[in-house]
């Protein structure tokens, strides 16, 4: 049976059990609600994936460069604290 024999023998059911002629064309249309154009496709879907990857893909390079970046900087801290306490124990042993 094709898909309008089903949907003309459904709207005619449903205006037997009281509903009107208009009242039983909507609900047996078979236009998605919002319409057509609030239909969400797989290609849709597939391009709002691949954007959101490429965006993520962006932060995390952006992250990884910030956490090498503090890494650096804590690194260069520790060193210029090594040279100060060894200048102490220099300083102290030369007095002595």
């Amino acid at each position: 049976m094709a898909v309008d024999d089903i949907r003309l023998r459904t709207r005619r059911e449903l205006e037997r059990a009281g509903l009107s002629m208009e009242s039983a064309a909507y609900l047996v249309d078979e236009r998605p609600t919002g319409g057509w154009d609030a239909l969400v496709t797989k290609d849709a879907l597939r391009a709002e994936m691949s954007e959101l990857r490429a965006e993520m893909s962006e932060l995390r390079r952006l992250l990884h460069d910030e956490i090498a970046c503090a890494t650096w900087r804590l690194a260069m801290l520790v060193v210029a604290a090594q040279a100060v306490v060894v200048a102490a124990i220099a300083a102290i042993t030369t007095a002595t």
